[in-house]
């Protein structure tokens, strides 16, 4: 596997003309120098979420009313994202993929504005849940992965119909730890370089072979 690969596997949706992305990421790669689409690699904590028996509820309520959950569930993590200083990439069905770029703060600086985003993002849905049980319903919850790395910024598509996204391994390891969540029981999972730069008291979770991956990795909890 190299660092240019594209997201392996992780739900990725069909080209689309118009992206979901922040501001600061299309000003990059769209509007590079004589208007001119390019790639940017960047040092960026990389957030992969999805929402936890979304498979499982889609067979259970109607397409209306999974719409509308995914909209209240988005409007618990997005706005997390966003006020953190993070750049939704884009949406992927019931899963967001984000990215807190390093700039000037660093790596720290980094790691700890998406670790407030997902404590937030969590509080969010706690909010949600309790309006929910009042209305007799099932809680929501999320799985996270967070990883840090350099990452590729950039265009893909034909003619007209393009779509922007992040791509390296950073971007596949945060997939691979979200999908591990739900099997450990746990809301947020971060790699061993998220761990190391974050100078959080992080729980080591355990080491774990992952597909894609051909070294275990060590994983940690917040």
């Amino acid at each position: 596997m190299v660092a240019s690969q594209a997201i392996l596997d992780l739900k990725t949706p069909q080209l689309s003309s118009g992206t979901s992305l922040g501001r600061n990421l299309s000003d990059r790669v769209l509007y590079a120098p004589g208007n001119h689409p390019r790639t940017e690699l960047l040092e960026a904590v990389v957030w992969y979420c999805d929402m936890r028996s979304y498979t499982r509820l889609g067979h259970e309520i109607s397409p209306v009313e999974l719409i509308a959950l995914l909209n209240s569930y988005i409007d618990c993590v997005g706005p997390a994202i966003l006020d953190h200083g993070g750049e939704i990439v884009k949406f992927l069905g019931d899963a967001v993929l984000a990215t807190f770029p390093c700039g000037r703060g660093g790596a720290g600086a980094a790691c700890h504005r998406a670790t407030q985003a997902a404590l937030a993002a969590r509080q969010r849905l706690k909010i949600l849940n309790l309006d929910r049980r009042r209305q007799g319903r099932e809680e929501i919850a999320f799985d996270l992965g967070l990883t840090l790395g350099k990452v590729a910024y950039g265009v893909i598509g034909f003619l007209s119909q393009f779509d922007i996204t992040v791509v390296g391994l950073p971007v596949n390891l945060a997939g691979r730890l979200e999908e591990l969540c739900e099997r450990l029981q746990e809301s947020v999972l971060v790699s061993k370089t998220f761990a190391a730069e974050s100078g959080l008291p992080l729980r080591h979770v355990g080491v774990f072979e992952l597909k894609g991956f051909d070294l275990p990795q060590a994983v940690f909890g917040l």
